[in-house]
């Protein structure tokens, strides 16, 4: 249902009017064809791929016109997993030519009732540019952004066709999706949790989101990131969760690359870890507990 946009399905579409609702212009949604293809950066093989085309008003300097394309590629392993592999590449600003922005979507069955679906991301510069990081962690921001809203819409636009074991007293991929949408946006979460914890929790996905590329690209190329909401019942168990994931990260990516991009990782660390210090700034001791 999420990507057949009703091709061989009585399903509703969703693809085209999750662009239209995002402000996208003159969407052109191709239908899917059936061949051999294979994805430039991540070497997967697709059995079927097609064309998405789109354009939109960019505020740089001043207004600019954006034109957008997507190649979509998908393969399925019957109904036990669903890989959707999305090259985006834009014309209209600068710099544009330099990179392409590579995303992946993964569901997998898990159990009788469940699906685990993964989303990730990777900016992939095919011209060097003065301005990587900087193209790199807005580009990131924006990416990621709309593929939770996408991811959201997807769980919204399923859950009447969605089965539920009998004795399914609640619904946590929802409650966990709201904490993920949650950092990418103004809505007030629905979960359990208290605010403090929930902003700590937001602001970790925020940073992983942003910072994901650096681990794809260093520790392990061509694999989805999965981001899980850190562990604790307290605003304080939760930064000792999240420092220890950024400790064994760095450690990870240290041995991972060679000595000429040692510096950058460990400029990449520190960043983060300034970033939780103005959180733990941000929210006061006395809100623990």
């Amino acid at each position: 249902m999420a990507w057949s946009e009703g091709q061989n399905s009585t399903k509703p579409p969703i693809y085209a009017s999750f662009l239209t609702s995002c402000g996208k212009q003159n969407v052109q949604v191709s239908p899917w064809e059936e061949g051999q293809y294979k994805g430039d950066w991540c070497q997967q093989s697709y059995t079927h791929q097609r064309l998405i085309n789109f354009d939109f008003m960019k505020q740089t300097i001043g207004q600019t016109l954006v034109q957008v394309k997507h190649v979509q590629r998908l393969l399925r392993y019957n109904n036990d997993r669903c890989i959707v592999h999305i090259s985006m590449e834009m014309k209209g600003f600068p710099f544009a030519d330099c990179f392409v922005v590579e995303v992946r979507h993964i569901a997998t069955r898990d159990g009788e009732y469940d699906l685990l679906v993964e989303v990730g991301m990777f900016v992939r510069f095919i011209k060097g540019c003065m301005f990587e990081s900087k193209i790199r962690n807005n580009t990131g921001n924006e990416t990621s952004k709309a593929q939770l809203e996408l991811l959201r819409r997807v769980c919204e636009g399923c859950k009447e066709y969605a089965i539920k074991a009998q004795d399914e007293e609640s619904e946590p991929l929802e409650e966990e999706l709201d904490v993920i949408i949650s950092s990418r946006s103004d809505e007030t979460t629905t979960c359990k949790r208290s605010a403090e914890l929930t902003k700590a929790t937001s602001a970790l996905h925020a940073i992983l989101l942003i910072l994901a590329p650096l681990f794809q690209r260093y520790v392990q190329p061509y694999i989805p990131y999965t981001f899980k909401p850190a562990q604790g019942s307290s605003f304080h168990e939760v930064m000792q969760d999240i420092r220890l994931r950024i400790s064994v990260l760095k450690d990870i990516s240290l041995k991972s690359v060679g000595k000429e991009d040692q510096e950058e990782v460990k400029s990449e660390i520190l960043a983060i870890e300034k970033t939780l210090s103005k959180i733990e700034a941000m929210i006061s001791p006395s809100s623990d507990g």
